[in-house]
């Protein structure tokens, strides 16, 4: 591959690595071509996107961007799934569900607002609700105090409104996964993948 070429598909991960909320690194391996259209498409319609990927210019553009262990995830047939702040969690929920109708696509990790995610992030990022666990979830946060400035409740028969939900959503992501290493004995590291 030229140089030049190459340089400019690693300035285009990097632009989008860093414009994205949420990014899943995965590995295609002898997905059909028609599925993983299809799962384009999918991704599409909720906001977000799909670039398959060399592993040695995905590797090269986490590096880039000071993401060591997101760079270690890349090797091989890779694709790149990434989403904006409205759809972080549509996202992983479509990436999960072909997953589990395809076996050979593996969702290997990523990062969520700059921090970085394993596979068994991903599966606790789907299990959330938006609609009816944002309060819940925004007043383990922060103290009750703030509660009132945080959440604003439009109607209470219909959803919370909340600003900048992936902040908080990540932010959420991270507490479970501390309270779950500290249940487990962890040494406050994560698991290797």
């Amino acid at each position: 591959m030229k140089r030049i070429r190459r340089n400019w598909i690693i300035g285009d991960l990097v632009e989008r690595i860093e414009r994205s909320k949420l990014v899943l690194v995965t590995h295609v391996g002898h997905v059909p071509g028609t599925a993983v259209d299809g799962l384009r498409k999918d991704l599409n319609a909720a906001g977000g996107g799909l670039k398959l990927v060399k592993g040695s210019l995905g590797r090269q553009a986490a590096v880039q961007l000071g993401l060591p262990t997101v760079a270690a995830l890349f090797g091989g047939p890779s694709a790149l799934l990434h989403s904006d702040e409205s759809s972080d969690v549509e996202t992983a929920k479509i990436a999960l569900k072909f997953a589990q109708a395809n076996p050979e696509f593996l969702i290997l990790g990523g990062k969520l607002q700059g921090q970085e995610l394993l596979h068994t992030h991903v599966d606790k990022l789907v299990s959330l609700v938006p609609e009816t666990v944002y309060g819940e979830l925004i007043g383990m946060i922060h103290p009750a105090a703030h509660a009132g400035r945080i959440v604003t409740m439009i109607d209470p028969s219909t959803h919370l409104q909340l600003p900048r939900v992936s902040q908080y959503l990540a932010l959420t992501l991270n507490a479970y996964v501390r309270r779950e290493e500290g249940e487990a004995g962890g040494a406050g590291s994560p698991p290797a993948p």
